[in-house]
C-alpha cells in the first residue's frame, strides 16, 4: 500500500499548485479507487467533472467506481452519458450491461452487450457476460454457445 500513499501525496501536492488540473484529480481519484477508496475517489472525479464535464474517461472511470459501489443507478447514468460522446465503445456497453445484471434488468443487459458485439464480436468478456445473462435466464443454449465461442477466442491467441 505504501506506492499508493506514495502516489496520494504526490497527487495531492500537486494539487496544491493547480487545483483544477484534471489530469491529476483524475489520477488522484483512480488511486483512490484502487486502494477501495471509493468514497474520495467519487469525489475527485465529482470535481474534475465540474471543470470537464463531458470528459468521456472520467465518466467512464467514475462510473466503474459507482460499480464497485453497488450504486448501479449512478453508473448507469455516467455511463449513458459517455456513450451519448462516443456511442460505440465496447467497454462503457459492456459496464452498462454488467449494471443491468446486477440489477436483474436482463433485457436491457442482453441488449447493450448485443451492440458492444455488433462492434466487436469476438469480445471474450462481453461474450461471457451475455452468456452469464443467458444462463440466469434460462436460454441454455445460448449461454453455451456464448460461452463456448469465448473459450474459442481465448484458444486462437
Amino acid at each position: 500500500m505504501g506506492r499508493y500513499e506514495e502516489s496520494i501525496t504526490d497527487f495531492s501536492k500537486a494539487l496544491e499548485i493547480g487545483p483544477d488540473a484534471v489530469n491529476v484529480l483524475l489520477g488522484r481519484g483512480k488511486t483512490y479507487e484502487q486502494m477501495g477508496r471509493y468514497d474520495e475517489s467519487i469525489t475527485d472525479f465529482n470535481r474534475a467533472l465540474e471543470i470537464e464535464p463531458n470528459n468521456v474517461n472520467i465518466l467512464s472511470t467514475r462510473g466503474l467506481s459507482y460499480f464497485r459501489m453497488g450504486k448501479y443507478e449512478e453508473s448507469i447514468a455516467d455511463l449513458s452519458k459517455a456513450l451519448e460522446i462516443k456511442p460505440d465503445d465496447v467497454e462503457m456497453l459492456l459496464g452498462r450491461g454488467k449494471n443491468y445484471l446486477k440489477m436483474g434488468r436482463y433485457d436491457e443487459s442482453i441488449a447493450n452487450l448485443n451492440r458492444a458485439l455488433e462492434i466487436e464480436p469476438n469480445n471474450e468478456n462481453v461474450l461471457v457476460t451475455r452468456g452469464d445473462v443467458y444462463c440466469i435466464i434460462g436460454k441454455y443454449k445460448e449461454s453455451i454457445a456464448d460461452l463456448s465461442r469465448a473459450l474459442e477466442i481465448e484458444h486462437e491467441k
